[in-house]
């Protein structure tokens, strides 16, 4: 937990260069929500919770707003830890339109941000994807 700070730092010069951002830092309420988190994968998670945050974010600091699903996902990973039931988790608290962002990222993160094989997976026109994600990112 100690080494989030520095972790962050290398990876958002890492994510601002890769997707030609200019995050400037993160905020200490949002750096007390990434110590806070259990980090179930480790480091890996973190890198990954990094790059989803600098790919969506608009401004120059990473925000408590930007990290807010983090408390959801914590309670989540501790619920399904109990009832091995729950096959799929829907967030009560985002808007379809936040949800299939969410997914998009998720299948272009997976293909490596092929956004041709995400298209193809999410079974959609590549041009339809880009649009879908410049219409609610703003730029990409």
């Amino acid at each position: 937990m100690d080494d989030i700070p520095d972790l962050v730092r290398l990876f958002l010069a890492k994510y601002n260069t890769k997707y030609g951002k200019q995050v400037v830092g993160i905020k200490s309420d949002a750096l007390e929500i990434l110590k806070e988190y259990s980090w179930p994968y480790n480091v890996e998670e973190l890198d990954q919770t990094i790059e989803e945050v600098v790919f969506r974010v608009k401004d120059y600091y990473i925000e408590e707003k930007d990290l807010r699903y983090l408390k959801t996902k914590n309670v989540e990973s501790a619920t399904q830890m109990k009832d091995k039931k729950t096959s799929l988790y829907i967030p009560q608290n985002k808007t379809l339109e936040e949800i299939e962002l969410d997914i998009m990222i998720q299948v272009l993160k997976e293909e490596k941000m092929n956004q041709s094989n995400a298209a193809k997976r999410l079974g959609i026109n590549r041009s339809t994807l880009w649009r879908k994600i410049k219409g609610k990112m703003g730029t990409v």
